[in-house]
């Protein structure tokens, strides 16, 4: 079942109003990027006919050691440096059992160098030294370095001794690598998590600095979360702000002493995580407590977000912050890396967000963009999305009652009667009926905060279709 950080983590998620709007533009006017919303039955007959050349039927299992099924996804992906692969709703076994699958697929067969996950990118280097082979890394760390409860779900763990293994026998220029790219607080956890492994490495790096920055930080680090942060004062916000800007700065202006005395690896990690806490702190400075209190009242059944263009700011920072924080790992992977990038449908897919407008959320939703397409702005063709559809989840929470839509898309893809299948959609014809419907938008489920209305074509250049998904297997 969600977590309430998981919730509010999808919350925030629905990245901000585009910047050539006014921030007192209204839905009406954020509804015009939108492609109309489809109401002319799904073309089966047409979707059957091209789904026998187009659709791959493909395994689910984790611990299936024959990868012919997934050849076709090697077809869709060619020579795209970063993959994003999503899942519908968090918390569904099938859907993170062949993310595991994928991922063991592209980096032995393809030549990927690295994933990364929605999770905290601060918190993320024990994952990241443990898949390179670190000891004495025990699975509770493990589970303790993913955000949003993550770390509780097997598939996760799973995923991170696979790619252990795979490490075991390569030099280190040959190793895959994983990497968080989410913020590390927002408005579920403290910020300041960013801040710990900072002082840590400066303590290392140079203990006079480290100390330094120790007493200059005191008053900051339990400050540092949204619900304290938003209560105080402008000047107290501002000191805060400049302490953190201050630190990046520090970092930076000491590469070649701090490089001389510790790996290049620790300290590029540290400088991020230090930007990372700087991408944390831009979202605080534009949250509210009037938000804050909605998202209190709604976490409690009560209440509707407002619609606040400063809010939407602030989480269109959350977005472009992960798509910011993949770039920085491409660069990091150097001219032979490739990405597989995994996170929610709604991070990834390539129009702005909209939802059924009589949810809670909606509006806070409308007309916002996502990170992918800031991803798609960053990378162009060397960027290749594919999102996640699915039948029925027999989980025990909210997530179950939402049915598959009988009119849209659902509907589509569930007419294959196939328990799994890929489909490249780049594939149909552009002056078929089928493209033409594809285009529209339609209702879909993304966990249990209302129906989001999706362009298949529009958000995505592939998609995977699951019959049926169950719960995550619990971590032992």
């Amino acid at each position: 079942m969600p977590t309430r950080s998981v919730l509010l983590g999808l919350a925030l998620l629905t990245a901000g109003c585009s910047a050539s709007k006014k921030p007192n533009d209204d839905a009406a006017t954020d509804h015009l990027e939108l492609s109309s919303r489809g109401n002319d039955p799904p073309p089966v007959a047409e979707f059957r006919a091209w789904a026998k050349k187009h659709a791959h039927q493909i395994l689910l299992d984790d611990t299936a050691a024959r990868a012919e099924d997934l050849r076709p996804f090697g077809d869709i992906v060619g020579q795209a440096r970063v993959v994003a692969l999503s899942e519908p709703f968090h918390g569904g076994h099938e859907p993170l059992a062949l993310r595991n699958r994928l991922i063991r697929y592209l980096v032995t067969e393809k030549g990927f160098t690295a994933v990364t996950l929605e999770t905290g990118l601060a918190q993320s280097k024990p994952l990241y030294d443990y898949v390179l082979g670190a000891p004495s890394i025990s699975d509770s760390t493990l589970r303790a370095s993913f955000t949003y409860g993550f770390g509780e779900w097997a598939e996760n763990l799973e995923l991170l001794r696979s790619l252990r293994a795979f490490n075991v026998a390569r030099s280190a220029a040959q190793r895959v690598r994983l990497y968080g790219i989410d913020l590390p607080g927002q408005i579920t956890g403290p910020a300041s998590e960013a801040l710990a492994p900072v002082l840590e490495y400066l303590d290392h790096a140079d203990p006079a600095i480290g100390a330094a920055v120790h007493a200059q930080l005191a008053d900051v680090v339990p400050r540092f979360t949204a619900r304290r942060y938003v209560a105080l004062s402008n000047a107290d916000k501002d000191m805060i702000a400049a302490k953190i800007h201050d630190l990046v700065a520090l970092i930076r202006r000491n590469r070649v002493s701090f490089t001389e005395s510790s790996p290049r690896d620790e300290y590029e990690w540290a400088l991020r995580q230090a930007v990372n806490a700087e991408q944390d702190l831009a979202l605080m400075r534009l949250l509210t407590p009037a938000f804050l209190a909605a998202v209190d009242s709604l976490d409690s059944g009560r209440g509707r977000l407002p619609r606040d263009p400063r809010q939407l700011e602030a989480r269109t920072v959350r977005e472009a912050a992960m798509a910011e924080n993949v770039a920085w790992v491409l660069e990091r992977e150097g001219q032979r890396g490739r990405i597989v990038s995994f996170a929610h449908d709604a991070h990834q897919q390539g129009h702005v967000l909209d939802l059924d407008q009589r949810a809670a959320w909606a509006p806070f939703v409308a007309g916002l963009q996502p990170a992918g397409m800031f991803a798609r702005a960053m990378f162009g063709a060397d960027l290749v999305t594919i999102g996640t559809y699915y039948g029925r989840y027999d989980g025990p929470d909210s997530v179950a009652a939402q049915r598959p839509d009988s009119t849209g898309t659902d509907a589509l893809f569930a007419s294959l009667a196939l328990p799994a299948f890929l489909a490249d959609l780049r594939a149909i014809p552009a002056n078929t009926r089928l493209h033409q419907w594809l285009m529209h938008s339609y209702p879909t489920r993304w966990g249990d905060q209302g129906r989001p209305l999706v362009s298949p074509l529009r958000a995505y250049d592939a998609v995977v279709y699951i019959d049926h998904i169950s719960p995550a297997r619990p971590a032992k």
